[in-house]
């Protein structure tokens, strides 16, 4: 598989805000991130709207995980605003900014993160439990609900121990979706699979984000995750640019032995 995208016009910069559908859910508007006089990325323009999927791909080590920190509020930026379901993430408190996390963002990480000494159940039952929802029947009944719709009835008593490593997965995404998030943010999901159980997994993403009506935004190297989004995007040092059908099929494109690789058409 190629890791370059050709020198075309198959890529275009991703257009600024105003440019984009007005329904977004999302909005980053000219984000840069350094760490200390080294530049991570600048003016990054990206919306993405309810219901919709973008898939995030670009050169490793160019700092997509860094933008999803970034928008989630675990990490901030160093210029620019993001905005999610109407509110500036930059103008909130501490307070304010963990209350948008627990109620409006859904995580789904590449290593998983389910803590091993709670049950299935309890691992899913986290973010309502966090959200204050202390009545016990209407916790199980969401618990069991998203357990059977990721493919895992009768898990809930089970030890992560127990559990492979897509299912895993499937544990991850069923507690990033249980309190019915409006943004999902997915972070290398299928990093870790096979790529059969890398593609059940990714199916599964991304029909519960759209069951959802969610805003889903999924970083990947996958060609998978690029067939089943919506649209994809590529993240460089200078911001983000639209990728077209021409652009995906040649930048996974297998690539011939003793051929040259091909280059990029930015310094990435």
């Amino acid at each position: 598989m190629s890791l370059a995208v050709p020198a075309d016009t198959a890529r275009s910069p991703e257009a600024p805000a105003a440019s984009r559908p007005a329904a977004a859910l999302l909005e980053v508007h000219g984000l840069a991130r350094h760490y200390g006089s080294t530049p991570v990325f600048d003016e990054v323009y990206l919306q993405v709207a309810r219901g919709e999927v973008v898939a995030l791909l670009g050169e490793s080590g160019v700092g997509k995980s860094t933008l999803l920190n970034c928008i989630a509020g675990l990490d901030q930026a160093d210029a620019g605003s993001i905005t999610i379901a109407g509110h500036d993430v930059g103008r909130l408190g501490e307070h304010a900014a963990a209350l948008l996390r627990r109620t409006k963002l859904g995580f789904v990480f590449q290593a998983f993160h389910v803590l091993p000494h709670l049950s299935v159940a309890d691992n899913v039952a986290l973010p309502l439990l966090l959200q204050g929802l202390r009545d016990r029947q209407e916790v199980e009944h969401r618990v069991r609900a998203m357990l059977e719709a990721v493919g895992l009835p009768g898990f809930g008593a089970r030890q992560p121990r127990q559990l492979s490593g897509g299912q895993l997965q499937r544990v991850a995404i069923a507690r990033a979706l249980v309190h019915r998030p409006a943004l999902i943010l997915a972070d290398e999901p299928t990093g870790n699979l096979d790529p059969a159980t890398a593609a059940r997994v990714l199916d599964l993403l991304v029909g519960q984000a759209r069951a959802l009506g969610a805003a889903c935004l999924i970083v990947s190297h996958a060609h998978a995750a690029t067939e089943r989004a919506d649209r994809s995007v590529w993240l460089t040092p200078h911001g983000i640019e639209a990728l077209d059908a021409a652009a995906l099929q040649r930048h996974f494109a297998p690539v011939t032995p003793g051929a040259a690789p091909t280059e990029t058409s930015a310094d990435t």
